[in-house]
């Protein structure tokens, strides 16, 4: 397992000392909290959990399939896109989806939607309209009410069979911008992508999560998620991906511990669907499983509705985190950072 592991490869029980963080100021600085490092829960936000339910799993059979077989030749692994990126046991990154992607993703949850909420509106308003017109035509009021209606199913069973029928390769992919950031496992390295003036990489343990405030157009202001690295304050990693803004901060909290459990080697991946996979190509994690007899086919074998009941839980798990009241245990490694969260 030693040789497995980069020695750069984040530890939560070996933390190597560091000197005092750069100072930064402005706008960003005095929005954003610092949140403490360690101690952290099995929990994960809702777009790291709730993305892949159990049918799902069993569906990118085919895929893992591949994947296997591309190991067995020697060949890089990439991963799937459920995330919009890579993530495999060593790798989580972040792409952002091609626009065709983005189309049938949006189509797909709008047609949904508005397939089952749009007659509830319209109904009430077909039946109020007849019984105040005397002379009215029942029959063209209806056609006139399922003419609007009718476009949302039709949008949504083409956005289905496009997602469900067709290959992957024809509607799902990145952009041509790429990966724009990755959490490396395996080497304990953070890299943010820039293609003009060249990839930066540091070790996990040099970057501090700070939970911001964003004001939206309403006034209303949302909780926002971000990695700035300790030493190089320009460098930022934007975490909305995994933690979208929202008003409710234990989403974001949520993702901090869940990206910590990840990097850190001294314990198993996250269980969560989506590394469920993977967990046995992890040395750490495979140890842990074998000790506690975990079930292999424990969320592959799930039922949805059960599954449906577990993000329930995991969200009521992620509102009882009492992140800022840690003790942080970055502190007792870095020169001249206070234990308190509130930098």
């Amino acid at each position: 397992m030693s040789n497995y592991y980069a020695p750069t490869a984040y530890n939560s029980q070996a933390i190597p000392d560091q000197p005092v963080a750069t100072q930064w100021s402005g706008l960003e600085k005095s929005t954003a909290t610092r949140l403490p490092w360690g101690n952290t829960q099995p929990v994960a936000s809702q777009n790291m959990f709730d993305i892949l339910p159990p049918s799902l799993l069993r569906r990118n059979v085919a895929d893992w399939q591949e994947e296997k077989q591309l190991r067995a030749k020697g060949k890089p692994v990439t991963g799937r896109l459920d995330l919009g990126g890579n993530l495999t046991e060593e790798v989580f990154s972040y792409a952002p989806l091609a626009i065709r992607t983005r189309f049938w993703l949006y189509a797909h949850a709008a047609g949904e939607t508005l397939t089952k909420w749009f007659p509830a509106i319209l109904i009430p308003c077909f039946f109020t309209f007849v019984l105040t017109e005397r002379t009215g035509d029942i029959l063209g009021q209806f056609l006139f009410v399922l003419f609007f209606w009718l476009p949302f199913p039709i949008i949504w069973l083409i956005s289905y069979a496009v997602m469900n029928w067709l290959p992957n390769s024809w509607w799902l992919a990145t952009g041509r911008k790429g990966i724009v950031w990755e959490f490396n496992r395996r080497t304990g390295m953070v890299t943010v992508v820039n293609h003009r003036k060249g990839d930066f990489s540091a070790p996990f343990y040099e970057w501090d999560a700070y939970l911001g405030m964003v004001p939206t157009n309403s006034g209303v202001m949302y909780y926002k998620l971000s990695l700035i690295h300790r030493y190089q304050p320009k460098k930022i990693i934007d975490l909305s991906h995994i933690a979208p803004l929202g008003p409710d901060q234990a989403n974001a909290l949520a993702a901090w511990d869940c990206l910590q459990n990840f990097m850190d080697i001294s314990q198993p991946l996250p269980n969560i669907p989506a590394w469920d996979y993977y967990r046995k190509n992890d040395p750490m994690t495979v140890k842990h499983d074998q000790q506690t007899g975990r079930d292999p086919n424990y969320w592959m074998g799930m039922s949805d509705e059960h599954f449906q009941q577990l993000c329930s839980d995991m969200r009521l798990q992620a509102r009882q985190l009492n992140t800022m009241g840690r003790p942080d245990l970055m502190s007792y490694h870095v020169q001249g950072l206070p234990q308190s969260s509130n930098n």
